[in-house]
């Protein structure tokens, strides 16, 4: 079993690791970022999240292309 990247797995995980960086909210995953405080919060947080990842077109990976997704295979889902 060989478990390293294809080339075009590569090119996909350096896309998402790229895009990521780019568009995580502020100080994600360090002490510098506020959580939401109440559930009016959370919700209003995952809602932007989300439009986010879609605006992105990182929402809905493994769905069919014209159902809004990128059709993408298995290895790139575990990515």
């Amino acid at each position: 079993m060989d478990l390293h990247d294809s080339p075009d797995e590569a090119r996909f995980r350096d896309e998402v690791r790229s895009w990521l960086e780019a568009n995580l909210p502020p100080g994600w995953r360090t002490p510098d970022f506020v959580e939401p405080s109440n559930a009016d919060e959370e919700v209003t947080f995952l809602k932007a999240w989300q439009r986010t990842l879609f605006d992105g077109g990182w929402a809905g990976l493994d769905w069919p292309r014209e159902y809004g997704g990128r059709d993408i295979g298995i290895m790139e889902s575990v990515i």
